[in-house]
């Protein structure tokens, strides 16, 4: 009976193995925007660029990006989140236009939000990040450094300006930017522990989907921001992508039937073998 066993065991484990193979998808940004310290009533949420870091006002010049993804929508509900990594293309480099840009790396990190925020209408119809970099008069929807939700008449505000208290204060991912030659260099944050169990509550729970806002570490700096290409840059190659690695789990009943398909083809090559012996 042993053999018979150990036939049971590798049949069981390839059926398994099959059932849950990794799948890989790529998903683009469903939803991006640029709060401004600088101006309450600015935003950027159908810009071609995301700020993140100071401008030359130092901390009170600070821009902060707020980026969202469908997971659930791209992503088979009951998957088992196995990684996931975020691409962005730099756009532009604070200074660049002045004296060759800022040459100092920056940290640029990931928070999970906790609230929800919106994309309206600021800055449509721009094709370059150039010169966007004050943001536009926020519409409807927009949101801003002190609003979630912007709104002449009743707007729907953050806890706190810029989205303090509203975001999980540990970092999911970071990643440092330098100042490349070329600014259409794409960056990656690697996936963590982290950002895995992000896109995790993601996927099992859409209604609390509200993205990450990404934060310069250095904040107090003079013209540290870095610029990336959002959603809606013309250019697709440009724009924001979460590479997200995932398996399918098979549901208990599936498992069961799976384990007695094994258990049948092991019995029955069993038989065959025992009756050959048996012939001989």
């Amino acid at each position: 009976m042993q053999p018979m066993m150990r036939f049971l065991a590798l049949v069981t484990i390839s059926m398994l193995a099959a059932a849950a193979q990794a799948d890989v998808v790529t998903i683009g940004a469903s939803r991006d925007n640029t709060i401004f310290a600088v101006d309450n009533a600015a935003s950027d949420g159908a810009g071609v660029g995301m700020y993140v870091g100071t401008d030359a006002n130092g901390a009170l010049g600070d821009h902060r990006g707020l980026l969202g993804f469908d997971v659930a929508g791209n992503v088979p509900a009951g998957a088992v989140i196995q990684s996931a990594q975020l691409t962005l293309t730099l756009g532009e480099v604070a200074g660049s236009t002045r004296t060759g840009g800022d040459t100092t790396p920056r940290t640029i990190s990931l928070f999970r939000l906790t609230a929800d925020w919106g994309e309206g209408t600021a800055g449509f119809g721009t094709t370059q990040i150039a010169k966007t970099g004050v943001g536009f008069l926020a519409g409807e929807g927009d949101a801003t450094w002190t609003a979630r939700a912007y709104s002449a008449t009743t707007p729907t505000l953050w806890s706190a300006p810029g989205g303090v208290n509203d975001f999980v204060t540990s970092a999911s991912g970071s990643q440092t930017v330098g100042n490349p030659g070329n600014v259409t260099t794409p960056f990656t944050w690697s996936s963590t522990a982290a950002m895995v169990g992000d896109v995790q509550s993601w996927l099992d729970d859409p209604a609390h989907n509200f993205g990450w806002i990404l934060i310069n570490s250095d904040n107090q700096a003079i013209r540290a921001y870095r610029a990336f290409y959002t959603r809606e840059f013309g250019n697709p190659q440009f724009r924001p992508a979460l590479e997200i690695s995932y398996v399918l789990v098979p549901e208990p009943a599936t498992f069961t039937l799976l384990l007695l398909g094994a258990c049948v083809l092991s019995v029955a090559a069993w038989g065959r073998k025992r009756s050959a012996t048996q012939g001989g």
